[in-house]
């Protein structure tokens, strides 16, 4: 079983309260931590949506394609 980090994923600080948050196996501080991080996370996905989409509808890539 890994190690347990003792750092927030979002900030980096080891200032862990009497409460820790978590999303998956990330460890978060605060509450306040823990929205940036979502917000974070669904922003990196939402780029990289758009660049599969980019990619996949890219005429020169369709043309090999068959």
């Amino acid at each position: 079983m890994p190690k347990e980090k003792k750092v927030c994923a979002y900030c980096g600080e080891s200032r862990f309260g009497l409460v820790r948050h978590f999303v998956g196996f990330h460890h978060l501080c605060t509450w306040f931590c823990k929205e940036r991080f979502l917000e974070r996370r669904a922003r990196e996905l939402a780029d990289y949506r758009q660049l599969l989409n980019r990619v996949s509808h890219n005429r020169t890539v369709l043309r090999y394609r068959h």
